[in-house]
């Protein structure tokens, strides 16, 4: 079987449009603590973002704390984690809210094996579930349009199946 993998942000889904629709959450809220205009916080969360985002790659802080040190950034360092998670929450928050498949993505399928994560997660973000039930004895919720497959091997006549407009 071959496989593809697609890079989801800015490739599949619209990134830039999510990010600023997160950045603008974080600025109604936080806009006047922070002083700063809208444009301003976007160009010091870009900063940030490549200051402490290669350290995450790196595996030399976790995601959480990545998260922290770029609020730290916006705050000050005096800034606790339960504020930086509180913050950070209202901009994910949007930006997870604002996940839209580009217009040339007409028609893009995920495929997941957790029924909340995957198959309930891809849907609310406009794309086509289909669940890969690895265990048949696994209860089946109803919901319309999910496509079910039990290997990677039916993957191929399901999208087959599918029109492509």
């Amino acid at each position: 079987m071959r496989v593809i993998f697609f890079d989801v942000d800015g490739t599949l889904l619209d990134d830039e449009t999510a990010i600023a629709r997160g950045l603008d959450a974080l600025h109604v809220s936080y806009g006047a603590t922070l002083g700063l205009g809208r444009d301003a916080l976007g160009h010091q969360w870009q900063q940030s973002l490549e200051r402490h985002f290669p350290r995450f790659l790196a595996g030399e802080i976790s995601t959480d704390e990545q998260r922290r040190a770029r609020m730290r950034d916006l705050f000050g360092s005096v800034t606790t984690a339960a504020r930086c998670d509180e913050a950070f929450a209202v901009y994910l928050d949007a930006y997870e809210n604002a996940w839209a498949p580009y217009d040339d993505v007409r028609r893009a399928s995920f495929i997941g094996d957790d029924w909340a994560k995957d198959v309930v997660g891809s849907r609310e973000a406009g794309l086509q579930p289909i669940w890969l039930r690895r265990e048949p004895s696994a209860a089946q919720p109803v919901l319309p349009g999910v496509r079910v497959i039990e290997t990677l091997h039916e993957l191929g006549a399901v999208l087959a199946a599918e029109p492509l407009a």
